[in-house]
C-alpha cells in the first residue's frame, strides 16, 4: 500500500488507516471471518433468550419477571440504591421508582 498524502491538493486533510485496520475493515479479504463471528453471536443471542420463551416461570406464572422487578427496586441496607432509570426511560427519577414499586406491589408479573 502506497503512502497517502496527509493533505490533498483540494486542501482536504486525509488521515490514512493503519495497515491492519485497512486490511480488516476496508477490504473483503476477511469477510468470511466476520460472517462466522456474526452467525455465532446471533446464535448465542437467540439461545440466551430462548429459555425465557420455554420457561413457564417467565411466560405463565411470571415468577422470574417479578424477581427481576423486586431486585430492581430493592434498596440496599448500606449505601445508595443502584441507578435503575434505564428500566423506565425518559421519566423523572422519583416517578420512575414509584412506578416500579407500584408494578411490584400490584404483582404485575406477566408480560
Amino acid at each position: 500500500m502506497a503512502a497517502q498524502p496527509v493533505v490533498q491538493k483540494s486542501g482536504e486533510i486525509v488521515i490514512p488507516d493503519p495497515p491492519l485496520a485497512h486490511t480488516l475493515f476496508s477490504t473483503t479479504r476477511f469477510a468470511w471471518l466476520f460472517a462466522i463471528v456474526r452467525v455465532y453471536l446471533g446464535y448465542e443471542w437467540l439461545m440466551a433468550g430462548w429459555h425465557k420463551v420455554e420457561d413457564p416461570r417467565w411466560t405463565q406464572t411470571g415468577e422470574a419477571l417479578q424477581g427481576f422487578w423486586v431486585r430492581a427496586v430493592a434498596i440496599p441496607e448500606q449505601g445508595r440504591p443502584a441507578d435503575r432509570l434505564w428500566l423506565v426511560p425518559r421519566l423523572h427519577p422519583v416517578y420512575a421508582r414509584c412506578r416500579l414499586v407500584h408494578l411490584v406491589r400490584q404483582a404485575r408479573r406477566l408480560w
